[in-house]
């Protein structure tokens, strides 16, 4: 977190103010939604991210804090929840402000919400464990990229309830459903061309019995496949990033760490061309 505050602070070129809001409760009173007004109120009812360029386009109303944000010459602003695991429900909001007016905080949102899922002890040791065994083999063996999927549960709300997907813990609902999804930090581009397709996963899960991945999922044995480029769209949804990654072969296989018992990773490494022919050959 501390890493991604220095990063806020560089990019907004001046200071920056980091405030954390939580709930009071008020003798026997409850809160409801219509009592959380301004910024950190909406954003902690509504559990999603909300940033402005300038809060000066925000009336009294929408930012309580409009004269005195005015007077301290306060320009952008960033809102963010934070999640109370297991539960997954927002416990407070982490504000952020700056001096600085910029067209868009995609980036520093971005860089922030990541931080703010913070990991277990012991999975932090299992995925640098990941990252350091792909590593290698991506050395050792010219691999150009090698993937870590995880486990993780989605919900599709009802009505206007939002969507939501989160890591599994080991509590599983009858209305999730089990899908995976990257896990930037375990992943390992040996190749930098390939980065791209990294961040084209980041933006889409893969479901049970999709890719060699999902299918190393269904299956737990060792998937291979001598081209992913040949799947159809339907059994591989990122199938039209492969070919433009130009990706070959790969192999898929279920693992789990010592460090956190029966949480399953998926690793996927893909092989270089040369190789492909080699077994093509033989």
């Amino acid at each position: 977190m501390l890493k991604a505050l220095s990063l806020f602070k560089a990019s907004s070129s001046g200071g920056i103010l980091a405030q954390v809001w939580v709930p009071m409760r008020r003798g026997d009173r409850t809160s409801r939604s219509g009592s959380f007004l301004g910024l950190p109120g909406r954003v902690f009812i509504s559990e999603v991210p909300e940033w402005t360029s300038n809060v000066s386009y925000y009336n009294k109303i929408g930012y309580l804090r409009a004269d005195h944000a005015a007077h301290h010459e306060v320009r952008g602003s960033i809102a963010v929840p934070v999640f109370d695991s297991p539960e997954m429900s927002c416990c407070a909001v982490l504000e952020l402000v700056t001096t600085k007016e910029n067209s868009n905080f995609n980036a520093e949102l971005e860089t922030v919400c990541n931080a703010l899922q913070c990991l277990p002890k012991n999975q932090r040791a299992a995925l640098a464990e990941i990252i350091d065994v792909l590593r290698a083999v991506c050395h050792a063996h010219r691999l150009p990229l090698a993937l870590t999927w995880i486990l993780c549960y989605y919900t599709e709300g009802a009505g206007d309830e939002m969507t939501r997907v989160r890591v599994r813990e080991g509590n599983t609902n009858s209305n999730e459903k089990c899908i995976l999804c990257i896990e930037e930090t375990a992943c390992y581009v040996n190749d930098r061309t390939m980065e791209g397709f990294v961040y084209a996963c980041l933006e889409h899960h893969l479901e049970e019995g999709q890719g060699i991945a999902g299918k190393a999922l269904q299956s737990n044995h060792p998937f291979f496949y001598s081209d992913v480029k040949n799947y159809d769209i339907s059994e591989y949804p990122l199938v039209h990033h492969a070919r433009k990654f130009g990706l070959n072969a790969a192999v898929s296989i279920r693992q789990r760490s010592t460090y956190t018992g029966e949480d399953d990773y998926i690793l996927e490494l893909f092989l270089p061309v040369n190789i492909v022919k080699d077994i093509l050959v033989h």
